[in-house]
């Protein structure tokens, strides 16, 4: 059996034939995009910071002791991901940078979004880009040096916002 094939054993197994019903619209597409971020911010978030080598083997969602967030809370990556969605969603014909950089502040500040209702593990460069938004009314996205794994995560709702004002579809 071919390495293609032992994929798509595995994956009719997991789906249970249900890969037909799923994702039958754009709305369920990012819904499954942002939960399916949420699960592995989830299960990520008890090793952050650790090196790979030095955590046990994770198979499920658990606490996150660094952060004192009871399991299945997400971290700042995940809410960010959300703030931008979110912007998408009350934009969607005149979306822009400004309204993202606004939902970042509102999340910083006022805990949009998060988990538990309050803003942590903000990093340097989305601390500074927030501040120079709200204090100098300047959008920057920080040094190239500053982007870690969570602006991959962040990345998630691109792909629905793209897919929205680039494509002839409207599903």
């Amino acid at each position: 059996m071919t390495q293609k094939e032992r994929f798509d054993s595995r994956y009719t197994k997991l789906t249970s034939g249900r890969i037909q019903e799923a994702g039958k619209t754009l709305k369920d597409r990012a819904k499954g995009a942002l939960w399916g971020l949420v699960i592995g911010d989830c299960l990520g978030s008890p090793i952050e910071f650790h090196d790979r080598t030095d955590h046990k083997w994770i198979d499920k969602i658990e606490p996150c002791p660094h952060w004192r967030l009871p399991k299945g809370y997400w971290t700042d990556d995940s809410s960010m991901a959300f703030c931008i969605m979110q912007s998408f969603v009350d934009h969607p014909e005149d979306f822009k940078v400004e309204h993202v950089a606004k939902n970042f502040a509102d999340w910083m500040l006022n805990g949009l979004w998060s988990s538990n209702g309050t803003a942590f593990d903000v990093g340097m460069s989305c601390r500074n880009g927030i501040w120079d938004y709200k204090h100098r009314k300047t959008l920057k996205n920080g040094s190239e040096y500053g982007q870690g794994n969570g602006g991959i995560m962040r990345f998630a709702p691109s792909w629905f916002i793209a897919r929205k004002l680039f494509s002839d579809r409207d599903d």
